[in-house]
């Protein structure tokens, strides 16, 4: 008996999109000559990218969080064609700052698809009851958290609230 071959790896639909990434097009052209591809499901698609290197009030530097929220915006723009992309770095990463942010975000369409990626500090707290809650750590925030400066942070919460 002959085993039979392994299952194909392609996953096949009929847009001419996927017939164009197929024949080694570019996955941003379509078939007909280049056009931007057409937008499925979302009426805009809009990016957030916050990056903090430099912390200003003794939580360590990292190397690349600002280089990657510009090589995350870059790709977010030119590879996967979002309408619109926005920063927010070093200096820029204040809790007023990022909120600000959310803002404007909330002002987008409920059809437009909206991502966000952070590359920075974040920091666990341990509450009350001994769970853990999240935070991510503006540039001016102090360290180490605590309960009484937890306000200087920015709470998985707040984002929620924020994006409302």
């Amino acid at each position: 008996m002959q085993a039979a071959p392994p299952p194909s790896r392609i996953v096949s639909n009929a847009s001419p999109r996927t017939k164009n990434i197929a024949r080694g097009g570019k996955p941003n052209s379509s078939a007909a000559g280049g056009a931007p591809p057409k937008k499925i499901g979302y009426r805009r698609k809009v990016s957030l990218h916050i990056g903090v290197s430099k912390y200003t009030n003794g939580w360590n530097p990292l190397k690349n969080g600002t280089g990657d929220a510009l090589a995350l915006q870059k790709r977010f723009r030119d590879v996967l064609g979002f309408d619109d992309t926005y920063t927010l770095l070093d200096a820029q990463v204040t809790k007023e700052g990022i909120q600000l942010a959310f803002q404007k975000l909330a002002e987008c369409h409920a059809d437009d698809l909206v991502i966000v990626t952070y590359s920075g500090h974040g920091a666990p707290l341990v509450m009350a009851n001994g769970h853990d809650k999240g935070y991510l750590v503006p540039v001016d925030a102090p360290t180490p958290i605590t309960r009484m400066n937890v306000s200087s942070f920015v709470s998985m919460a707040e984002l929620g609230t924020w994006g409302d």
